[in-house]
């Protein structure tokens, strides 16, 4: 799959959906360090998402298939914090993260963090290679957390 081309679309039930699938995963689950979740709570989080302001979701779509999912919350007027993940395993490992942190660094000109299990190898590397660094003082032995300053 070289030149794989990414786009970001409107978070809607579709990806509710798929995103209850991925992220029921076990695979999934341990990597992004998902708590359990019920359908209704899923399905409250929705609902809530067109009244909350320091918080952003996005769909990722390569062509037609949904395969993913991004977003930025607890925003605020110094930093934000990232989340995301593929939830369709062929498109891991194959440099899509370039054009992710691409699009998250247009949003808004603040420092971008998130928190990473240091298990979660593939998607350490890729932070990494984007930019974000440690920040040691917020990590500790099963997380990473990480800081990119956008320009």
């Amino acid at each position: 799959m070289p030149n794989i081309k990414v786009k970001f679309v409107e978070y809607n039930s579709e990806f509710l959906d798929l995103s209850w699938k991925w992220l029921n995963d076990p695979e999934i689950k341990k990597m992004t360090m998902t708590p359990d979740f019920t359908k209704a709570e899923q399905l409250d989080f929705f609902e809530k998402l067109p009244f909350r302001d320091n918080y952003k979701i996005w769909g990722v779509q390569c062509g037609d298939e949904k395969i993913g999912v991004i977003g930025l919350k607890n925003i605020s007027d110094f930093d934000m914090e990232y989340f995301g993940y593929i939830g369709v395993k062929k498109y891991w490992g194959k440099g899509i993260s370039k054009q992710i942190f691409k699009f998250i660094s247009q949003q808004e000109n603040k420092i971008i963090y998130l928190f990473a299990s240091r298990s979660n190898k593939i998607a350490c590397n890729a932070y990494f290679k984007n930019g974000f660094i440690i920040n040691e003082k917020k990590s500790n032995d099963k997380m990473l957390c990480m800081e990119l300053k956008i320009e």
